[in-house]
């Protein structure tokens, strides 16, 4: 009866399930192909298609609203391009920061809102047996990935590094990242709905996800992409977390009897704190362990320096922000100019690796005020979205999920700020991935197993 219902499904749950089949092969594939360039364009093409016209037709069946920060981000969009025509008189820029599979700001957001519609179609008719089946194609796509790259690895044994990478780590770090988030929101889904008295399922999960993210922190490694690791490494720490949180049986009751809030509860902080403590020393040990059993050396990856115990991509982006970010700052500070890297230290490679500073310096003012408005508007639909929540099963699913995304909302900010520039994909695809811009007026049904 399970299994028949599982496949007893409207036309539309089978195309969300086909739509994450295509995106997730994409982002494989590219990662897979790290030092070769992209690949695989007509299966994101074929996704943007379906995605695009389930949108259409939920506008004409009136089943499908919009939420109003979409148009605050077209006009960030909008700021972005006018800037590029005055600064640079380059189209073919325009393309690479608006639509490009690399730093496409609009691509990339609407891939992720894309994302989430279909991770929304699931978790409202899905049920547990769909999550699972996402979950394990994931983890099978994390072996693919980790086992070639292995078989890729230098000979040397100075370091542990990849032939052919070639440099071009970032795009396929930034799709693994990407992956990561789409694995994470599925494995907190599913352990939402897991019954309290089913803890051999909730080990197996855990186990799962814990597994998933080894196999992406060593294959981040393997290509050199620090940002993964650090972002992979992160979000794995937060959702392991609240997925210890979310099976309390404690918490539960208190959220069903209505004597605990989303996200504002000193109960709530003191379970936070004593499963952050759980998490973070189950992951020592369990990585202590893995590397006295493989024998690994962590002083051979990028993050250590190859050995040198020194990470040059940091300490090259604090060089070029000392020496350029009061001069590039302080250019056009109103209106910014997206060639300001070049007018004050004569290298358009120069550019500030942090992402307010860099929207300040090549946007100016009015494109900080822009994105501030977009993250508040984002961030208030979170808050909204886990307090308007009702006290039920499904309401717990969605509070639950809200706080997720708000936690991790503020660590990619705060990562960005740190490391990387406007144009970074993984923020924008999260900003789209956060809220859904075109949410279904289907209503929720919520399965428990």
């Amino acid at each position: 009866m399970i299994v028949y219902k599982a496949f007893n499904r409207d036309k539309a749950d089978y195309v969300a399930l086909g739509k994450l089949l295509l995106l997730f092969a994409y982002l494989v594939l590219n990662v897979l192909n790290v030092g070769e360039g992209g690949t695989a364009l007509p299966l994101l093409g074929i996704f943007f298609v379906l995605s695009s016209t389930a949108v259409l037709l939920s506008f004409s069946q009136c089943r499908t609203a919009v939420h109003w920060h979409l148009f605050v981000f077209l006009l960030f969009v909008a700021w972005l391009t006018y800037r590029i025509l005055v600064d640079l008189n380059d189209i073919a820029h325009v393309k690479k920061l608006t639509v490009a599979t690399t730093s496409g700001i609009l691509l990339f957001f609407l891939l992720g809102t894309f994302a989430r519609q279909a991770l929304d179609r699931i978790n409202a008719t899905g049920g547990v047996i769909w999550l699972r089946s996402l979950l394990v194609v994931l983890f099978l796509f994390s072996a693919w990935v980790f086992f070639s790259f292995n078989n890729r690895l230098l000979s040397s044994d100075e370091i542990f590094y990849m032939e052919g990478v070639n440099g071009d780590y970032q795009r396929p770090g930034n799709f693994m990242i990407f992956l990561f988030i789409m694995c994470s929101f599925i494995f907190l889904s599913l352990v939402c709905r897991l019954k309290a008295n089913k803890k051999k399922n909730l080990f197996v999960c855990l186990l799962a996800y814990f597994s998933m993210a080894i196999l992406n922190l060593v294959s981040s490694q393997a290509m050199g992409a620090n940002t993964a690791t650090a972002c992979i490494l992160a979000i794995y720490m937060m959702s392991a977390v609240l997925a210890l949180l979310y099976a309390d049986e404690d918490i539960r009751d208190r959220y069903w009897r209505g004597m605990l809030s989303f996200p504002f509860s000193m109960y709530l902080f003191k379970r936070l704190v004593r499963y952050s403590l759980v998490v973070a020393v189950f992951s020592a040990v369990a990585t202590f362990a893995l590397v006295q059993i493989t024998s690994f050396d962590l002083q051979k990856t990028r993050v250590f320096g190859f050995g040198s115990g020194v990470n040059s991509s940091i300490t090259s982006r604090v060089e070029i922000f000392r020496e350029e970010g009061k001069g590039q700052i302080g250019n056009a500070l109103f209106f910014g100019n997206l060639d300001v890297a070049r007018l004050t230290s004569g290298d358009p490679g120069r550019t500030l690796h942090s992402f307010v500073p860099n929207i300040i310096a090549e946007l100016g003012l009015i494109g900080l005020s822009i994105v501030a408005w977009l993250l508040i508007l984002i961030a208030q639909k979170i808050f909204v979205f886990m307090r308007s929540s009702a006290n039920e099963e499904t309401g717990f699913l969605l509070a639950s999920i809200g706080l997720w995304l708000f936690f991790t909302l503020g660590f990619l900010f705060f990562y960005a700020n740190l490391a990387v520039g406007k144009e970074w994909s993984v923020m924008w695809f999260f900003l789209g991935f956060a809220v859904n811009v075109f949410p279904s007026r289907l209503p929720a049904k919520t399965r428990s197993g």
